[in-house]
């Protein structure tokens, strides 16, 4: 029998004393294939995990906000302060509409496991494991609330675990369906027992959102690239910010611009690098969506916010203000006209 890592047995232990095999409770899910478009074999992933054990009780909440509010892909610090214990690796192998054969390393030792795309399980020499949900379609999780963690826009999912009496705290990026971090806590007598797992890396561009403030107005970029130096102009009313990534890749870049700012999209004019593009657009409350796509290189991007014109607002204002004292403040009128003139 071949010899298996102990970490391998460890992660395969977490599994059936942390995660029920029902799978979590998805927003419209739909056991239908829900093969992913990032999945290319040869993808990989990187997952870090790490335990705290009598963590103080009273103090759980202000720190699940601080990982909501500093979390960060990378092999090192997920937080500020904060490591990873150790790291598992997941290579895609080969997929179908079904399921994708991951290959598990840990150091030199290695398994086989299948996700299955549909219900988010996992399967390991035959059996059926609920470990670790890396991946769930969009459109199951669009019931969720969105937020941010770090810089990344995320559905969070919130679930009880009934065979094991702990709550598990998914955040799964908006886009791609992936799991960039996991938080299963349970609350005992002594404290609460965290286990924390997380995205420490991935060959998969994940898109990443920045947020900027101007006066009560905030702009936000949503891209598969890296996004950098965002800047908003107030005087000439221009958003701008960079982007980069793999060459020979495609890019997008989803801005959100607040309609008090805009009243009419259609006077919106975007740039990449200095060259005027089309763009797409989409609404919600009190903003507009604006889509740009481009090859990935290294790219500037301008976008002129059309301002609504201080002269014809004083137009509009004057015009009702002598209808309404053409119909009821007759009498007045030449000291109105006066006015004007002034």
């Amino acid at each position: 029998m071949k010899k298996v890592e102990p970490l391998i047995l460890g992660l395969l232990l977490i599994s059936s004393f942390v995660y029920s095999l029902h799978p979590t409770k998805i927003v419209n899910a739909q056991l239908t294939p829900s093969e992913p478009n990032w999945a290319i074999p040869g993808v990989t992933f990187s997952y870090g995990w790490q335990l705290w054990e009598y963590f103080p009780t009273s103090n759980l909440s202000s720190e699940i906000l601080f990982m909501e509010q500093y979390f960060n892909i990378g092999y090192g610090n997920y937080t500020p302060k904060k490591r990873w214990e150790s790291v598992f690796n997941l290579t895609l192998i080969s997929k179908d509409s079904q399921q994708g054969v991951f290959q598990l390393s840990v150091g030199n030792q290695t398994q086989t496991w299948k996700y299955i795309w549909s219900n988010q399980t996992w399967q390991v020499n035959g059996q059926q494991q609920g470990f670790l949900a890396i991946y769930v379609p969009p459109a199951q999780l669009s019931g969720n609330p969105m937020i941010t963690i770090g810089s990344y826009r995320v559905y969070k999912v919130i679930s009880m675990d009934s065979s094991t009496n702990r709550t598990l705290y998914k955040y799964y990026q908006k886009d791609t369906g992936i799991l960039l971090l996991e938080i299963s806590v349970a609350i005992l007598p002594t404290g609460s027992d965290l286990i924390v797992m997380g995205l420490a890396s991935t060959s998969i561009q994940i898109p990443q959102t920045i947020s900027i403030s101007f006066q009560q107005y905030t702009f936000s970029v949503t891209s598969n690239s890296t996004i950098s130096s965002v800047i908003y102009n107030s005087t000439t009313n221009v958003l701008s910010f960079s982007v980069s990534g793999p060459a020979g890749t495609n890019g997008y870049a989803e801005v959100s611009i607040p309609k008090e700012l805009c009243p009419n999209i259609s006077n919106l004019r975007v740039y990449v690098d200095g060259n005027e593009v089309e763009y797409e657009y989409t609404s919600d409350d009190d903003s507009w969506i604006i889509k740009i796509t481009y090859q990935h290189s290294t790219h500037n991007i301008q976008i002129i916010i059309p301002e609504f014109s201080l002269l014809v607002l004083i137009a509009c204002m004057l015009a009702t203000t002598v209808t309404f004292s053409s119909l009821h403040m007759k009498p007045r009128k030449k000291l109105l006209n006066l006015r004007f003139r002034k």
